[in-house]
C-alpha cells in the first residue's frame, strides 16, 4: 500500500506539507520530472504489440470509400397482373439466386450478397409466363428497384439514381 496523494508529510527541511503525485515516485524518476524511461526491451514489445494490433484490425475496419458486400433488391408487384411469382436474381455468368415469392399487390425488399460487380437481370417465374427485367450492373451498397407492372428498373448507386 502507498501513501495517499494529499497526505501530509515533511519536506526536505522538516516542514510539514501536502504530498503530491511526484512525491510518490522513486527519487530517480522525481529528478527527471516524473517521467520514467522505458527499457529497450519494453519499447520493442510495445512496438510489436502496436504493429500486431494494427495488422489484425486493418482488414476489418470500414473506410469511407469502402462498399459493403450486400445490395438491396426491391420488387414492386402492386400494379402488375402477375398473381404470384418466384423471384430470381440472375447474373450474367453463373447460377441464378432465388430471392423468394411475391404475391399480387406486394412490394418486398431482399438483401443479396454481391462479391463482384457484374451484369444481372431479375426474373419473375409466374408458372405460365416469365417476366424478365433489363440488365443492370449491381455492386455492394446499391439498391435496385423493379416495378413489375412497367417492367422498369431503377438503380440507386451510392445516392445517385441511374435509369
Amino acid at each position: 500500500m502507498g501513501i495517499p496523494i494529499g497526505a501530509v508529510g515533511l519536506d526536505g527541511h522538516g516542514s510539514p506539507r501536502k504530498l503530491g503525485a511526484l512525491d510518490l515516485l522513486p527519487e530517480a524518476n522525481r529528478a527527471r520530472g516524473g517521467r520514467s524511461r522505458a527499457s529497450p526491451r519494453r519499447r520493442r514489445t510495445a512496438a510489436a504489440l502496436a504493429a500486431f494490433l494494427a495488422l489484425g484490425c486493418s482488414g476489418r475496419l470500414p473506410y469511407p470509400g469502402d462498399r459493403p458486400d450486400t445490395a438491396e433488391v426491391v420488387v414492386d408487384n402492386r400494379s402488375s397482373t402477375v398473381s404470384i411469382a418466384t423471384l430470381y436474381l440472375v447474373p450474367d455468368r453463373g447460377a441464378r439466386r432465388r430471392l423468394g415469392n411475391l404475391n399480387l399487390g406486394e412490394r418486398k425488399r431482399f438483401t443479396v450478397d454481391v462479391t463482384e460487380a457484374t451484369l444481372y437481370h431479375l426474373l419473375a417465374d409466374a408458372g405460365v409466363h416469365d417476366l424478365v427485367s433489363r440488365e443492370f450492373t449491381l455492386t455492394g451498397g446499391d439498391v435496385v428497384e423493379w416495378d413489375m407492372h412497367l417492367n422498369r428498373v431503377i438503380l440507386r448507386e451510392a445516392g445517385r439514381v441511374l435509369r
